[in-house]
């Protein structure tokens, strides 16, 4: 009686190591494939998504690239390499400072606009930092009512207040030292989260400040609220 032979045990070891490997490159295919499709941004609500993540894939990709060195995939390693170093580009040229250009006329206007993150709970650090600011006017965002309560720290520095408190991380403050003409909160057209539109005195001058939260494109919706709330504060 014949007899088949006994097929092989696999390794589970080498079965380890090919689902980590697996998972490496799946990776790395989704680090090059975002940075390629955030330059078609304009083209849809997907691409513009990995766009905003240009820091992330940079070390991302720099991560990866190590992790091919020691793989030895000399191929792999050139084009993440190369994807790293191209959304590094993109973060340098708009994180470096650029030259002021000097004003020849007018009085110049400080303006600070901060997102204090509706949970953060360091009141002091933020109120410390506004104040060492110096600047004329400040929009505050994510602002719900524990934070409305602590910016009354700067009443005396800011007179001038128009305060719309919510605990949907779209509550916003503008404070300022100049004098108001006009103030109001707004709903922009398209937008269903406040604005605030005001009229400053600078110097017997007329400034309109818009102080303003889009909505975060994190679904299609809002991608499309976004546009409008943009839109409308352009017209």
């Amino acid at each position: 009686m014949e007899t088949s032979p006994t097929p092989p045990l696999s390794d589970p070891g080498s079965a380890r190591n090919l689902s980590v490997k697996g998972v490496f490159d799946v990776l790395c295919l989704l680090g090059v494939v975002s940075t390629g499709m955030g330059f078609l941004a304009s083209r849809g609500w997907v691409y513009e998504l990995t766009s905003h993540f240009r820091v992330q894939l940079t070390v991302a990709l720099l991560l990866l690239s190590l992790g091919m060195v020691l793989q030895r995939r000399r191929g792999a390693f050139a084009v993440l390499l190369t994807g790293a170093l191209v959304n590094g580009a993109l973060v340098l040229s708009v994180a470096r400072p650029q030259p002021t250009p000097a004003v020849s006329q007018g009085v110049p206007l400080r303006v600070v606009s901060l997102n204090v993150h509706t949970t953060n709970q360091e009141h002091d650090r933020v109120v410390a930092y506004l104040c060492q600011s110096e600047a004329d006017v400040i929009v505050v965002l994510e602002v719900n009512d524990r934070w409305a309560r602590a910016l009354e720290a700067l009443n005396d520095r800011y007179p001038n207040r128009v305060v719309e408190a919510r605990e949907d991380n779209f509550g916003i403050v503008l404070l300022s030292r100049k004098p108001f003409v006009r103030s109001q909160v707004v709903d922009l057209p398209g937008s269903e989260v406040p604005s605030i539109d005001v009229t400053l005195d600078v110097d017997s001058v007329q400034v309109p400040v818009l102080g303003t939260h889009p909505v975060p494109p994190a679904t299609p919706a809002h991608a499309a609220e976004r546009n409008r709330q943009l839109a409308s504060i352009a017209t």
